[in-house]
């Protein structure tokens, strides 16, 4: 019965997501035919492609372990369902906020001094996150494992603002609503869609294949998601290949426009 039951929820699944992707790809399509040079500005930027891909694969991460972080504690440390949402609940939101706002300043103030000074950040949460995120998972004492996961929760949405001020950067004024809506489809679609469906996925097939524990399927399939930020880093490195050069082009065609009008 169970295999029954877990093919028809990946049924389920991708039938939602090829659904997702077949609007998005509608909607690109009609963008090419009714407005070509905001797409071209758009989907011609490798720059705009590659850190619009990149960011959304860290949400893939923070969408997983926003899903299954309490499970996680209540499986391998024994904690009651009210002392993981209070904990986890108040932890989430005061370190989480201040991670949003310390990678919004430290974005801005390093893009004053490089061009690619906002990818810079999209590098310190790699380099903070794969390690915080791993120490919390196999620290079996419980207090040490919330002071790891402070960490991870300080380093994890840092790049939440400045992934939509990149994409900003590359595209003119009047484009930047659109290119808004594509970025934030695409954390949808590889964050939202993939990230909690993969690691639970993946959980289950530690769990049925006998070698695991419950508590042990869920930690080792968290931590296993932490490698799509391998995506992320070489998507970033494109990124900063790209970026210089694409935001001049962008400058000269916005003081194009500027003169024309």
């Amino acid at each position: 019965m169970f295999p029954t039951y877990s093919n028809n929820r990946d049924l389920v699944q991708w039938t939602a997501f090829g659904l997702g992707a077949y609007i998005l790809t509608c909607w690109i399509q009609s963008l090419q035919i009714r407005e070509p040079v905001t797409f071209e500005m758009i989907f011609g930027s490798k720059a705009f492609i590659l850190s619009t891909i990149g960011f959304p694969f860290i949400s893939f991460v923070t969408y997983s372990m926003a899903a299954f972080g309490p499970a996680f504690y209540m499986r391998n440390h024994g904690i009651n369902e009210a002392e993981v949402a209070t904990i986890l609940g108040l932890m989430t939101a005061f370190f989480g906020t201040a991670g949003v706002i310390a990678g919004g300043v430290i974005g801005d103030k390093l893009r004053e001094k490089y061009i690619n000074g906002r990818l810079f950040v999209g590098f310190a949460v790699i380099i903070i996150a794969i390690p915080s995120g791993i120490a919390f998972l196999y620290e079996e004492n419980l207090y040490l494992s919330y002071f790891y996961y402070a960490f991870f929760q300080i380093a994890t949405p840092m790049w939440v603002g400045i992934a939509p001020a990149t994409a900003s950067d590359l595209v003119m004024p009047r484009m930047r609503g659109v290119a808004g809506a594509f970025y934030i489809l695409m954390v949808s679609m590889l964050g939202l869609a993939l990230g909690p469906y993969c690691v639970g996925k993946l959980s289950d097939i530690y769990f049925t294949n006998g070698l695991w524990e419950r508590a042990e399927a869920l930690r080792d399939a968290l931590a296993s998601g932490l490698s799509v930020l391998s995506i992320t880093t070489l998507a970033l490195i494109g990124a900063c290949y790209y970026l210089p050069k694409e935001e001049k082009t962008r400058l000269g065609e916005s003081e194009k426009t500027r003169r024309r009008n």
